[in-house]
């Protein structure tokens, strides 16, 4: 079975708001979890964008 993460799910995961979350897919194999190039752009727009308020 393969698994795609979701841009709120990647975003709670990176924050360390839950550490079931993190423990979950540690039963999974690395090739069977996936993000899109949708999520990708988004965590990279949401980086992007808290870089940007850091330094104003």
């Amino acid at each position: 079975m393969r698994h795609m993460l979701e841009t709120d799910i990647c975003i709670y995961a990176i924050r360390g708001h839950s550490r079931a979350l993190l423990r979950r897919p540690r039963g999974f194999r690395t090739a069977d979890i996936g993000v899109s190039a949708v999520t990708v752009a988004g965590l990279q727009s949401g980086v992007s964008k808290s870089q940007h308020r850091e330094s104003s």
